[in-house]
């Protein structure tokens, strides 16, 4: 058999326009970025400030979609039809998805951002900082931007979908989710700029990652090693990174990705364990407990404050921020979600995907915050002025450095950082390998992506890192990261579109099944409906 070329691996509709928008989008950030960084922040601003409402709106819905989509009478349908069955365990499952979508955020921001709160509350709640009222706001605000809203805007793009690619047999694309609405033009030039927004999206916010989480492992080594880096190490750090979640990921989900996966998740649970063992205990459990309910019983005012009247800029700065950061990224994330979901149910796609990642993102967030918060307000640390000081990517080393075993867990967490951002590299380079090559072969069984392609957009990822590091540094990714959430604007449309696109199908889901789902009896309430 004739080897396949590159060009002839490629789908040249999905990559070329993809690639012109990073080029002209990386060469921008590159050669002019105190301009570049100026006019995104502008339109940024203008984005945050007068569509706020339009994404608080939009999250909340696809909150509510995801439920709906889960736990309706659709909800028992299996992906890929009678006879499929999982590939992996739920644990395992479970561990791929949550480190492979907020993983990176989450060991960054797990004390940073509860400590910002208590020491600088949000301004229009009118708290005094460092006070029990400010402590208990922290976590109420955590949870809001890290809970059940993120990972539904994932999931929802995911389940858009897994029923179309699985059940219905189409591409392996963000733009096939639109089927049902537009038919066989999801396909055409409407589809492939579909794809080429969620393509740039992703692939320059993993640059932009890379580049920051980067700046955070050499930012942990000065501050517990007082070891410095310059750009020589920064490079090195990349480049060793790259080849990492480079090689994993051309050995394929089942394999190295999965298992880094499931070993990053059980450095979560270890680190996760000792702060709870070796932290203020009581104080942590009481207060996750008494947080939930707080979140519980406030999330609706939480949710849809737009703090219209007193316009202090929170809202705009922290909330309407990261619900476009998450929307740049839910498209291509939703996508190596699926990946995963063979043989499983769209209920449990919704439990593992949702359900189970925020209750543990409660845990989380409520244990370190907590600690943290405990120790300055009881022990007399100096927690939130180290912070203060050096800046929130040494915000978790500043905990630990409180904490018994400082230098031990320090290293773990160092290596923690590493893999979060490895594991999500991972599935980027699979997921964008896939969408651009793959697709089903003659006997209609899923191709696995060449790993040529996978190759490709794993060294692209590392090198537009580079190039923004030598550019301007801190910087140009930050202009580059700017660009990426003003790309949020287009994708929340898109995917409230999704929502409704994937209604409709489920409306005439026999109409579009070609595995013979429904030929299972289990299924005959949802085909009497659609026969009437």
């Amino acid at each position: 058999m004739k080897k396949e070329g590159f060009f002839q691996l490629i789908n040249k509709k999905v990559f070329f326009p993809t690639g012109i928008l990073l080029t002209l989008g990386v060469a921008l950030g590159a050669v002019f970025p105190e301009q570049f960084g100026s006019t995104a922040s502008t339109l940024l601003g203008l984005i945050t400030e007068n569509l706020g409402w339009m994404f608080t709106l939009s999250s909340i819905i696809l909150l509510i979609f995801c439920f709906w989509a889960g736990f309706s009478k659709y909800g028992r349908i299996k992906l890929g039809g009678p006879d499929a069955k999982p590939q992996m365990s739920k644990f395992s499952w479970f561990a791929v998805s949550f480190t492979s979508s907020l993983a990176i955020g989450v060991s960054y921001w797990c004390v940073a951002e509860p400590m910002t709160y208590f020491m600088e509350p949000p301004a229009f709640l009118e708290i005094q900082a460092k006070t029990a009222d400010a402590a208990q706001v922290a976590l109420r605000y955590t949870y809001l931007h890290w809970g059940l809203i993120p990972f539904a805007i994932y999931t929802s793009a995911g389940i858009a979908v897994a029923f179309l690619f699985y059940n219905a047999k189409k591409p392996f694309r963000v733009s096939t989710s639109l089927y049902p609405l537009i038919g066989e033009k999801a396909n055409g030039s409407v589809g492939s700029l579909v794809d080429a927004i969620a393509i740039f999206a992703m692939v320059a916010g993993m640059g932009t990652s890379l580049g920051l989480g980067t700046m955070q492992i050499v930012g942990g080594l000065e501050y517990v090693f007082g070891v410095k880096g310059g750009i020589v190490t920064l490079t090195a750090i990349i480049i060793v990174m790259t080849v990492i979640y480079t090689a994993v990921a051309c050995s394929g989900v089942l394999k190295g990705v999965k298992w880094v996966g499931n070993f990053n998740m059980c450095l979560y649970f270890f680190i996760l364990i000792f702060v709870f063992a070796f932290g203020p205990t009581r104080g942590i459990m009481e207060n996750i407990i008494t947080a939930i309910g707080d979140y519980i019983q406030n999330f609706i005012p939480l949710a849809t404050n737009l703090d219209p009247i007193k316009q202090t800029g929170f809202h705009e700065s922290w909330t309407t921020f990261y619900w476009a950061w998450w929307l740049a990224f839910a498209p291509l994330t939703g996508l190596f979600m699926i990946k995963l979901a063979k043989g499983r149910t769209i209920r449990q796609f919704v439990m593992v995907n949702l359900v189970a990642p925020a209750s543990f993102i409660f845990i989380w967030f409520g244990t370190f915050g907590s600690a943290s918060i405990f120790l300055d307000m009881f022990k007399g640390t100096a927690i939130g002025e180290a912070i203060a000081e050096s800046g929130t990517s040494i915000a978790m080393f500043a905990l630990l450095e409180n904490l018994p075993f400082k230098i031990f867990t320090s290293i773990i967490v160092l290596i923690l950082v590493a893999l979060s951002f490895n594991t999500q590299a991972e599935a980027v380079s699979v997921t964008l390998a896939a969408m651009t090559t793959v697709g089903f072969d003659e006997s209609g069984n899923e191709k696995e992506p060449p790993k040529m392609m996978v190759i490709f957009w794993g060294v692209l990822m590392g090198a537009i890192t580079i190039i923004l590091l030598y550019a301007g540094g801190e910087q140009a990714f930050q202009a580059l990261q700017s660009s990426v959430v003003i790309f949020g604007l287009p994708i929340v449309i898109l995917q409230v579109i999704m929502a409704v696109s994937y209604v409709k199908c489920m409306k005439h889901c026999k109409k579009w099944d070609v595995v013979g789902t429904f030929d299972d009896p289990k299924y005959k309430d949802i085909v009497a409906d659609q026969e009437e």
